[in-house]
C-alpha cells in the first residue's frame, strides 16, 4: 500500500517526521497499540486450538483474546470486536502501519483537525492512540500549506518557514501565512492582535490532572475525559455556594461600600 500511495499524492510527513515518530513510538510505549508479535500471538490464540495454555496468565490472556478479538479467514484481517452491541468490528493497526494509516485517512477526510481524524480512524481501526494523532498532524506539511491549519506548536523562523521545536533536520518550506498577508513578523509593520491570536499555539491550561489530558510530545493536548470530574465539579459549587449570601446569613441587603 505505501508504494502506490507514495506515487500517487505527496507524502504528508518528511523522512525526519518517520524518523521521530519511530523514536516515539519506542520511547512511549503503551499496551493499546499491537506489535507484529503480539498480533502473531492473538491470531495463534484464535485459529489453533492445539495451543493451551500453561500459565494463569496465558489462560487470562486467552480468555480475554477470544471476547476482544476475531480472525476473518475471508480478508485475511485480525478484527478488535464492538465494545458495545452497536458498535462494529475494527480493523487491528500494528504498529509498523499507524504512520500509513493516519496519513492515508487524514488525506482522505481532507486533512481535516485532530477531532475529526481521530473520530474517523478510532471508528475503523484499533491500535492507534489520540497522542499518536495528534504527533503526526502537527508535522503535516500539507497541512502547514494552508495558513488556517498551521501546526500547533510551530515556530516561524527568520526566512518565514516553520520548523517543530526539539526535531533535529526537519523544516517546513512553506512560507510563514503572516508574510503572505502582508505582516512583518517584527518591525514597522505588526500583525494586528486577531492575525496573530489566530497562529498560536494551544493554551497550557494549569491545574489539570494528568488523567483529564492526553500528552503528545511538547505538549501537545486533548480532553479525553470531562473537562471537570463530578468530585471538582461539586467542590466548585460548594465553593461558588460560600459566596452567595442567603435572607438569614449577617449582612444580607446591605450594599457593599
Amino acid at each position: 500500500m505505501s508504494g502506490s500511495y507514495s506515487q500517487e499524492v505527496p507524502s504528508a510527513f518528511t523522512p525526519a517526521t518517520r524518523s521521530a515518530f519511530a523514536r516515539y513510538l519506542s520511547e512511549n510505549p503503551n499496551n493499546r497499540r499491537v506489535s507484529l508479535a503480539e498480533r502473531e500471538n492473538i491470531i495463534e490464540w484464535l485459529t489453533n486450538p492445539l495451543r493451551k495454555p500453561t500459565t494463569q496468565k496465558e489462560f487470562s490472556r486467552r480468555n480475554y483474546v477470544r471476547n476482544h478479538f476475531q480472525w476473518d479467514q475471508h480478508s485475511q484481517r485480525l478484527m478488535a470486536l464492538g465494545r458495545r452491541e452497536d458498535e462494529g468490528s475494527r480493523i487491528v493497526v500494528t504498529e509498523d502501519q499507524i504512520l500509513e494509516v493516519v496519513e492515508q485517512v487524514h488525506r482522505d477526510i481532507g486533512h481535516a483537525g485532530w477531532d475529526a481524524t481521530w473520530k474517523t480512524l478510532s471508528a475503523h481501526y484499533y491500535g492507534i492512540l489520540r497522542s499518536d494523532i495528534i504527533f503526526l498532524l502537527r508535522r503535516c506539511q500539507i497541512c502547514a500549506q494552508n495558513p488556517a491549519k498551521r501546526p500547533k506548536g510551530a515556530h516561524a523562523s527568520a526566512a518565514g518557514t516553520y520548523a517543530i521545536e526539539g526535531e533535529q533536520g526537519e523544516s517546513s518550506s512553506v512560507v510563514n501565512p503572516m508574510q503572505q498577508m502582508g505582516y512583518e513578523d517584527r518591525g514597522a509593520n505588526p500583525a494586528p492582535a486577531y492575525a496573530q491570536e489566530a497562529f498560536l499555539p494551544p493554551p497550557q491550561i494549569p491545574g489539570l490532572e494528568p488523567s483529564q489530558r492526553e500528552w503528545s510530545e511538547h505538549h501537545a493536548w486533548a480532553y479525553t475525559e470531562e473537562e471537570e470530574s463530578e468530585p471538582q465539579a461539586e467542590s466548585s459549587r460548594q465553593a461558588a455556594s460560600r459566596d452567595v449570601k442567603r435572607p438569614n446569613d449577617p449582612g444580607y441587603g446591605q450594599h457593599m461600600p
